[in-house]
C-alpha cells in the first residue's frame, strides 16, 4: 500500500475512535479503499526489502504467541478492539521517541490488521 492509502486508513481508524464511528462503516470504507488501490498481483515480482523486514518482524511475534491459539475464531471486533488499543500504544511510542517501541507497535497493528483480513477472505 502506499502512503496515501495508509494515512487514509489510519485516519478512518482515528476518527473511529474519537468520533465513535460505526465499525461496519469504518471495515467497509477501508476495505474499499484497498480494493480501489489494488495492484494487479501477477505484476508484481518480488517482495521489497523492506516488506521482508516487516513482515518477518509480524511472524516473529505471531510465533511467539503460538500458544494463545490463534485467531480464526476471533470476532473481527474483537480483533478490531486490539488493533484501536495498539493504535494507542503506537501514539504513546511516537511521543515518546522510543524507536523500538515504534516498530513493535506498528507490528503489533500489522498482526491485527492481517488477523482481521485473514478472517475476512473466508
Amino acid at each position: 500500500m502506499n502512503e496515501e492509502i495508509i494515512k487514509k486508513l489510519a485516519e478512518a481508524f482515528i476518527m473511529m475512535r474519537t468520533d465513535g464511528m460505526n465499525i461496519e462503516k469504518t471495515i467497509s470504507s477501508a476495505m474499499g479503499i484497498c480494493d480501489a488501490t489494488r495492484p494487479n498481483k501477477s505484476k508484481i515480482r518480488a517482495l521489497r526489502e523492506e516488506v521482508l523486514w516487516f513482515a518477518t518482524e509480524m511472524e516473529v511475534v505471531l510465533q511467539e504467541n503460538n500458544h494463545k491459539g490463534g485467531w480464526v475464531n476471533c470476532h473481527v471486533l474483537d480483533l478490531l478492539s486490539k488493533l484501536q488499543e495498539e493504535i494507542s500504544e503506537l501514539i504513546t511510542a511516537i511521543r515518546e521517541g522510543e524507536s523500538e517501541d515504534v516498530i513493535k507497535e506498528c507490528v503489533d497493528i500489522a498482526n491485527y490488521a492481517m488477523m482481521i483480513a485473514d478472517n475476512s477472505r473466508e
